[in-house]
């Protein structure tokens, strides 16, 4: 049996060794046996001046600090995660795989077949769930048609003209107060085969001559006579890229 006692501390660092480390009873200046263990090593690298842990088992420790850059050798097995999930796609830890960015686009003019809209709540970043409304949004590519279950509203402020110019590309309501001799002219109309209306209201569109955009067709083949103090309502449709306009009154005379 040995006796326990304080040692002197040699520093070590010019050797290149394996050291055992020994365990003993806690507390000093008590007998027993002193124990070391081929499991629990340091050894000292003088190339590198540095010394290392050899350790057969499990470490444990309240906390680790470190990069980990040289950790080596660690079997995907000794991890509790043994794979990972991108996008919906899972990876095995140690095999390798691809992530699709995003859904293939394919214009598709033919299939009679019944598409619904997909629909987010968010207007930026990107999308982890999408919806749709089977029975209120639909659309078929081969014929065309839309189908909504509901009321159809488009959101337009009334565009006050003054150059006497119908800018669709502003929106569908535009109003003018006619102060003279005034020819109305259209832009920007969606090219033929897609239809284009707009509503036009007037103030006093009938205190002066008014010529209206080319070949613009009436009922009975003239056109409407107007307030000369007030305000009327007309409404225009086209269906072949301007070619050809269709007017309305709405209404006149209104308060």
């Amino acid at each position: 049996m040995l006796s326990l006692t304080r040692l002197p501390i040699l520093a070590s660092s010019n050797e290149a060794s394996t050291f055992y480390l020994s365990m003993q009873p806690s507390g000093i200046n008590k007998t027993g046996t002193i124990y070391s263990n081929p499991y629990l090593q340091y050894t000292f690298v003088t190339s590198s001046n540095t010394g290392f842990f050899n350790v057969n088992g499990v470490v444990s420790a309240s906390s680790f600090s470190g990069s980990g850059a040289s950790l080596t050798s660690i079997p995907n097995s000794a991890l509790v995660n043994t794979s990972i999930t991108i996008n919906g796609t899972a990876i095995t830890l140690g095999s390798s795989g691809s992530i699709t960015a995003g859904a293939t686009i394919t214009d598709d003019t033919t299939s009679n077949a019944t598409r619904y809209l997909m629909l987010g709540t968010a207007t930026s970043g990107s999308y982890t769930v999408a919806n749709t409304s089977s029975t209120n949004l639909s659309f078929n590519p081969s014929t065309g048609a839309l189908y909504i279950g509901g009321i159809v509203s488009e959101r337009s402020n009334t565009i006050a003209i003054t150059s006497n110019t119908v800018n669709l590309a502003s929106g569908s309501y535009f109003s003018h107060t006619v102060a003279g001799v005034t020819t109305f002219t259209v832009t920007n109309i969606p090219s033929s085969g897609n239809s284009s209306a707009f509503i036009l209201d007037l103030t006093n569109g009938g205190s002066s001559t008014i010529t209206w955009f080319t070949n613009t067709k009436w009922a009975s083949g003239t056109p409407p006579t107007l307030s000369t103090s007030g305000r009327d309502v007309l409404a225009f449709y086209t269906y072949d890229g301007g070619t050809t306009w269709s007017g309305f009154l709405l209404g006149k005379g209104l308060a």
